[in-house]
C-alpha cells in the first residue's frame, strides 16, 4: 500500500515537471517571435522614415528687421507640414545664410511635434541677410529662402537753428524754429517725432521730421526784452538756440575793416562793411548809411572832441544798403596813425579802427620749418618765426598736432622767435600757428606752417579684393592694402609686396608685384582674372607684406566664376511682405541662386530673368459639387485645368470662375506663350532637322486641349508679369506683379534663366493674397487640391 502511493505521488511529480517544462519553452519561443516582431517593427518604421514625403514647407520670422548691434535676434521659424496640413514630426533641416553677413544661432535644427523648428539671426552689418533653409531627411527635399533687413543702429544727432536772431517782443512776430536730426551715418532720420519748448512766447509741442530729417515750427515772442532758450527734444537727444527778443523798430549796424593794417601811401585801402538788420535780423535794403573818419587821439575807438576829422579819405562816404542790408566804402591815408571810422543810420552809431603805418613800418609774420615732415612718437624739428617791424613782446605758438617745446616766447632783438614741433602718437598735417597782439595798433599779427607727421614703422597689414568675386576671361577686381603702425596710423611711403596662391592655371594676373603706401597708408594693385575659373569658392588666395619686414603680412581671397551653370529659384510664400503698388497691382519677391560648375557664385552682375506661366484655375468644391477629399463639406479649394467641369463643352451655371462668358482653359503647358503643336515627329525627344515646325527652336508638346486652334487663356501676357535682376554675391532677387482681381484665382509657376540655363523645378503658386494690416501673404498653399 505504501508503494502504490509512493509510485502515484512520483506519477504525479513527473506531470509536473512535464508542464513546467513545456511552459517554459513556449514562453522562450514567445519571446523570440516577439524580438523578431519588434525588429520587424523597426525596420518597417525605419523604411518609413526613408520614403517620399509630399510636404509643404512655410519660413518666417518674428521680424522683418533687426538693427545691426549684433545682439538683437530675428527668430527664424520653420513649419513643416504634410499636404492635409497636418505637421511633420523629425524633419532634419539645414540653415545657411545665402547672402548678406550674420550669425545665426544654429546651421541645423529638427522639427518638433508640432512640426516647428526655430534659429536665431543676429548681424552687425547693414544690408539685406538672405537665409536659405533645406530639408535633410525626406524626398524631394524642399528649400526656402527668407529674407531679413538689417537696419542702423541709431544713434541721433540733433542740431536747431532759428532763421533769426532777434525777434521784436510785440506778441507777433515769429522765427522759423528748425531740428535737423540725423543718425551716426548723417544720414536723415524719417518721420521722427521731435518736442519743442520755450523759455517765453509760444511754440507747438512738437512736429515730424520730413524726408531731410528736419522738423519746424514757428515761434512766436511776446513782450519781453532779452535772450530766450528754445528747446528740441528726441528721446534722450537735446539741443538749444537763443534768440533775442527786442524792442520793435531796433536796427543792428554792424562794422568790419579788413585789412586792419595799412600803409600810409593814398593807395593801399582798407574795406569798410556795414550790414544793415531789423530787429527780426532780416537785412534792411535801402537804409542809409553815412561814414566819417578821425584821427583816434584819445585811443577811445569813437570820434569824440579832440580827435581830427577827416584824416583818411573814404569813397563814399554816404550810400544805401543793398537786398542784403550791406554798403561798402574804402578807406585811405597818407599819413600815419589810428584812424576810427563811424558809420550812422537812422540813429544807430557803430565805429571801427584801421592802422596806417609808414612804408617799411608794416607788421608782419613769416614762419619756416627745420623739415617738412617728421615721424611720430618724438619726432621733432625746429620752428621759427620771423617778424617784420617787431622787435620785443611775446609770441605764442600753438600747434593742432602733436606738441610745442614752449608756448609763450619772448620776441628776440632781430624779430624772430623759436620753438620745437615735437611729434606725439598721432600721424597726420600739424598747423602750427604763431601769433603777437601790437598793443599800439590794437590788432593780432599772425601766421602759419604745416608740417607733416609721419610713421615708418609698419606693424600690420591688412588687404581686401574689391569685387571678391569676378567673371572668367574679362573680370578685375583692385586688390587695396592698408599698412598701420602699433598705434594704429597709417604708414606712408612704405612697399608692398603681393602675390597669389592657388592659382586655377589661366592667364590670372596682378599688373604689378609692388606698389608703394601713399598717405592714407593704402597701397593698390589690379587682379586681372584669366579663362579659367576656380574649382572652389574663394578658390584664389592674394598676399600683401611689408617689402622691408615680410613678416608684417596678410591675405585675402578671390573667386573667379564661369557662366551660369545651376539655377536654384526660391520663393517665400506664406508671410512673405507683399507690397500694393498703388495701381491695382501687388508684388511678391522670389530669388534665385545662381552658381558655375564649381559651384561657385556667379559675378556680380550676373542677369537673371525671372518667368512666369499661368498652368492652373483656382475654384471650390462647390463649384463642381463634388467633397474631393472626404471631409464631409464642400468648402475646400481646388485646382482645375478648365472651367468646363463636366467636360460637356457648355459653360453651365457655376463653371464660369470669372464671369466672362467663355470657358477658360489654361493650355499653355510649356509657358512660351504660343500654341504649339506636336513636333517630335519620331519621339526620339530630341528636336531633329525639319521637325522644328513653328520654327520657334524648341521641341513643343501639344498644348492645344480642345482642338479649337487657338491658345485660350483668360488673362493677357501682361497681366502676370516678373522683374529681371542682376546677382549679388550669387542672389538675384526679383518679383512677381498681379493683378488684385488675379488673387486666388491663378496658380502660376515661375521659373528663373541665366545664361541659357533654367531652374528644373520651377515653383507652382497659387497668387496669394495680402494681408490689409500686416501687409503679408495670407495665402496657404496646402490648402489647393488639384482636380481631377
Amino acid at each position: 500500500m505504501n508503494k502504490k502511493k509512493k509510485s502515484i505521488q512520483f506519477k504525479i511529480s513527473r506531470s509536473w515537471l512535464f508542464c513546467i517544462g513545456l511552459f517554459l519553452s513556449l514562453m522562450f519561443f514567445a519571446g523570440i517571435v516577439f524580438a523578431e516582431t519588434a525588429k520587424s517593427n523597426d525596420s518597417k518604421e525605419l523604411f518609413k522614415k526613408s520614403k517620399r514625403i509630399s510636404s509643404v514647407i512655410y519660413f518666417v520670422s518674428d521680424s522683418d528687421s533687426i538693427p545691426a548691434d549684433g545682439e538683437t535676434a530675428a527668430t527664424l521659424t520653420v513649419l513643416m507640414e504634410n499636404k492635409k496640413g497636418k505637421p511633420l514630426k523629425g524633419i532634419k533641416l539645414g540653415f545657411t545664410i545665402a547672402s548678406g553677413e550674420g550669425t545665426l544661432s544654429a546651421n541645423t535644427a529638427t522639427t518638433d511635434n508640432n512640426g516647428r523648428a526655430t534659429i536665431e539671426l543676429t548681424s552687425s552689418t547693414e544690408g539685406t541677410v538672405l537665409v536659405l533653409v533645406k530639408t535633410k531627411n525626406i524626398l524631394p527635399k524642399k528649400k526656402k529662402l527668407l529674407a531679413i533687413s538689417v537696419t542702423a543702429v541709431q544713434t541721433s544727432n540733433l542740431v536747431l537753428s532759428s532763421d533769426k536772431t532777434k525777434l521784436s517782443a510785440d506778441g507777433t512776430s515769429t522765427a522759423k524754429i528748425t531740428a535737423l536730426l540725423r543718425n551716426e551715418k548723417n544720414n536723415p532720420i524719417i518721420d521722427a517725432t521731435v518736442e519743442f519748448a520755450t523759455e517765453k512766447g509760444i511754440i507747438p509741442a512738437s512736429a515730424t521730421t520730413d524726408s531731410n530729417g528736419m522738423a519746424s515750427v514757428n515761434l512766436i515772442s511776446e513782450n519781453f526784452n532779452g535772450n530766450v532758450v528754445v528747446t528740441a527734444t528726441y528721446i534722450d537727444t537735446t539741443a538749444t538756440v537763443t534768440i533775442e527778443f527786442v524792442s520793435a523798430g531796433v536796427i543792428n549796424l554792424v562794422m568790419t575793416a579788413v585789412p586792419g593794417n595799412i600803409t600810409a601811401d593814398g593807395a593801399d585801402a582798407s574795406t569798410i562793411t556795414v550790414t544793415i538788420t531789423d530787429a527780426n535780423g532780416n537785412p534792411v535794403a535801402g537804409e542809409t548809411v553815412d561814414f566819417r573818419n578821425a584821427l583816434d587821439n584819445d585811443g577811445d575807438g569813437t570820434i569824440s572832441a579832440g580827435d581830427t576829422l577827416d584824416y583818411g579819405s573814404l569813397s563814399p562816404t554816404t550810400g544805401t544798403t543793398d537786398k542784403d542790408g550791406v554798403i561798402t566804402t574804402t578807406l585811405t591815408s597818407i599819413v600815419t596813425g589810428t584812424i576810427v571810422v563811424e558809420a550812422s543810420s537812422s540813429g544807430t552809431i557803430n565805429n571801427t579802427t584801421v592802422n596806417a603805418v609808414a612804408a617799411g613800418e608794416v607788421k608782419n609774420v613769416g614762419l619756416v620749418s627745420g623739415s617738412s615732415s617728421i615721424l611720430v612718437n618724438g619726432g621733432s624739428t625746429a620752428i621759427t618765426a620771423t617778424f617784420s617791424n617787431i622787435t620785443s613782446g611775446n609770441a605764442i605758438f600753438t600747434t593742432s598736432l602733436g606738441n610745442v617745446s614752449v608756448n609763450d616766447v619772448a620776441i628776440a632783438p632781430d624779430g624772430t622767435a623759436s620753438v620745437t614741433l615735437i611729434a606725439g602718437k598721432l600721424t597726420g598735417i600739424a598747423v602750427v600757428k604763431v601769433s603777437y597782439y601790437d598793443a599800439i595798433t590794437n590788432s593780432r599779427i599772425e601766421g602759419s606752417i604745416n608740417v607733416t607727421i609721419t610713421s615708418d614703422t609698419p606693424a600690420s597689414i591688412t588687404v581686401s579684393a574689391t569685387p571678391d568675386n569676378v567673371r572668367a576671361g574679362s573680370g578685375q577686381a583692385v586688390i587695396t592694402a592698408l599698412v598701420k603702425d602699433a598705434d594704429g596710423n597709417p604708414v606712408a611711403g612704405t612697399e608692398v609686396g603681393f602675390t597669389l596662391d592657388n592659382k586655377p592655371g589661366g592667364t590670372e594676373t596682378l599688373d604689378t608685384s609692388m606698389a608703394v603706401t601713399d598717405a592714407n597708408g593704402i597701397a593698390s594693385v589690379n587682379f586681372i582674372a584669366g579663362e579659367l575659373t576656380t574649382p572652389l569658392f574663394n578658390g584664389i588666395k592674394i598676399n600683401a607684406y611689408v617689402a622691408k619686414n615680410t613678416s608684417v603680412t596678410s591675405s585675402t581671397f578671390l573667386t573667379i566664376s564661369g557662366e551660369p551653370f545651376h539655377v536654384a529659384l526660391v520663393f517665400n510664400d506664406f508671410g512673405t511682405p507683399l507690397t500694393e503698388n498703388g495701381d491695382g497691382t501687388l508684388s511678391c519677391p522670389m530669388a534665385a541662386l545662381v552658381s558655375d560648375v564649381h559651384g561657385n557664385p556667379v559675378a556680380d552682375g550676373t542677369l537673371v530673368s525671372f518667368g512666369v506661366a499661368t498652368t492652373q484655375i483656382v475654384a471650390n468644391e462647390a463649384d463642381i459639387d463634388v467633397d474631393i477629399n472626404g471631409d464631409l463639406d464642400k468648402l475646400d479649394k481646388i485646382l482645375l485645368s478648365s472651367e468646363d467641369v463636366n467636360t460637356n463643352g457648355i459653360l453651365n451655371s457655376g463653371e464660369d470662375l470669372n464671369g466672362n462668358r467663355v470657358i477658360d482653359t489654361i493650355e499653355d503647358i510649356n509657358g512660351n506663350g504660343v500654341l504649339d503643336v506636336n513636333e517630335d515627329t519620331n519621339s526620339n525627344g530630341v528636336l531633329d532637322p525639319g521637325e522644328d515646325v513653328n520654327g520657334n527652336g524648341i521641341l513643343d508638346i501639344d498644348e492645344d486641349i480642345n482642338g479649337n486652334g487657338r491658345l485660350d487663356v483668360n488673362i493677357s501676357a501682361s497681366s502676370i508679369v516678373t522683374t529681371s535682376s542682376e546677382t549679388v554675391d550669387g542672389v538675384a532677387v526679383g518679383d512677381l506683379r498681379y493683378g488684385v482681381n488675379f488673387v486666388e484665382r491663378f496658380q502660376v509657376r515661375l521659373t528663373a534663366e541665366s545664361g541659357g540655363v533654367i531652374d528644373s523645378d520651377g515653383q507652382y503658386l497659387v497668387l496669394p493674397r495680402r494681408d490689409s494690416d500686416e501687409g503679408k501673404n495670407i495665402t496657404n498653399q496646402s490648402t489647393f487640391i488639384t482636380w481631377p
